[in-house]
């Protein structure tokens, strides 16, 4: 039976113009929601094993992606939030979207190789 890593990622952006949406850009601040779980066909869905887990990927959400710090599980990008980075402009802050959206997406593809592996040696 196939076991599948479902995760789901939201972007919150919270901007400030001058005056209003039409003014001038002041700053602004990206945050992340996101859950993470198993499922199987015709199954429920199931937290991760903590075991497995603890060898998933990562997602570092500091501005330059190089703090330690913030590396966090894809279900708990959230935790970040107390001290995401401010951007004073649009295109650092789609920068900064658009990497973490991409390193999102290279650690569900490593983490969904360990699943099949972890579950494929379950059955053994």
């Amino acid at each position: 039976m196939a076991i599948e890593l479902n995760v789901k990622v939201e972007v919150n952006k919270q901007t400030v113009y001058t005056e209003g949406d039409s003014g001038e850009f002041v700053k602004g601040l990206a945050t992340f929601s996101s859950m993470m779980a198993l499922a199987a066909e015709g199954e429920e869905f199931a937290d991760v094993p903590d075991d497995l887990k603890e060898q998933f990927t990562r997602v570092n959400l500091s501005r330059l992606g190089q703090n330690p710090e913030c590396n966090f599980h894809l279900d708990s990008l959230a935790s970040h939030d107390n001290h995401a980075p401010t951007f004073v402009t649009v295109d650092d802050m789609e920068v900064y979207v658009a990497r973490v959206m991409k390193d999102v997406s290279d650690a569900q593809e490593k983490n969904e190789a360990l699943v099949a592996d972890y579950y494929s040696e379950k059955e053994e």
